[in-house]
């Protein structure tokens, strides 16, 4: 199978819309666990997806160097913008107004326009590919999360970088404001998830444990985040608390299988097994 690039549910729950290396997006119905629509135009890995304001359209972004629009009721393509920097990694919708944020291979955040498909302005700050971004609760203000190690913010009236905050070791591969929008969240390649305060610029909070690339983050409630990583685990980490995060994770399909002294396995056979539990 395929793997799934990006994930984004419609405000009210009931819908989301998927999006990955087959170069699809799917919009799905949530209480039916059912497909409703698999939207096809993008010709290589879509990595992105997004609701516009009102739920009713879908946004995508792919490494083909476009943003598609779509119409979440009838599945048909609205409208699509290339960017001519080359591929697009994300993009993120403003949760107030028909606006759109997208960053690519270029080091710039482009403003959209969604109804018109023009690009409004283009803020410049980071030094190398963007990977991530989001906007806070009222649209007011966007975080991105960028190859340059550094995580900006920024004001969305002006395109104003407000502040860059500095201190990951490596690449910046995701970004989350709190439910309230006093914090951001970042994590990225260095493995550790880093909790700013969005007023000061100032860090907060710092966790270590994830043993892998941290992929994806988001709040649950202002003091509880969760963090997704390639080891594989999500955390749920208690901002205020010290005691050790609660850990989440599927069951490989040969969880708890003892082979020790199992005979007429190959080497690469044993290797596969312990990998896949």
């Amino acid at each position: 199978s395929e793997r799934i690039r990006g994930i984004a549910f419609r405000e009210d729950g009931l819908q989301m819309a998927t999006s990955g290396d087959d170069h699809t997006v799917r919009i799905w119905d949530v209480k039916r666990n059912s497909c409703l629509h698999t939207l096809e135009g993008h010709q290589n890995r879509v990595w992105s997806v997004s609701y516009d304001a009102q739920g009713t359209r879908v946004i995508s972004c792919s490494e083909d160097q476009t943003i598609r629009i779509w119409d979440t009721e009838s599945g048909q393509l609205i409208r699509t913008m290339y960017m001519e920097s080359g591929r697009i990694w994300s993009i993120a919708s403003h949760p107030k107004q028909n606006l759109l944020i997208s960053s690519g291979d270029g080091h710039e955040i482009l403003l959209w326009d969604i109804d018109s498909g023009q690009c409004i302005s283009a803020w410049e700050g980071h030094t190398a590919r963007i990977w991530h971004l989001c906007f806070n609760h009222d649209g007011s203000l966007a975080a991105s999360g960028s190859a340059d190690h550094t995580v900006c913010i920024w004001e969305t009236a002006t395109g104003t970088l407000r502040h860059r905050l500095t201190g990951h070791g490596n690449a910046v591969w995701a970004v989350a404001f709190s439910p309230s929008g006093r914090y951001l969240a970042s994590g990225g390649d260095d493995y550790q998830v880093y909790v700013w305060d969005v007023e000061t610029g100032k860090l907060c909070y710092e966790f270590a444990g994830h043993e892998g690339c941290i992929w994806s983050l988001t709040f649950i409630e202002d003091m509880i985040l969760a963090s997704g990583s390639q080891d594989e685990t999500i955390r749920l980490w208690h901002l205020r608390e010290t005691e050790e995060p609660r850990i989440l994770r599927s069951e490989r399909p040969y969880e708890r299988m003892d082979i020790t002294g199992v005979k007429g396995l190959t080497a690469a056979q044993k290797m596969s097994l312990r990998a896949l539990g």
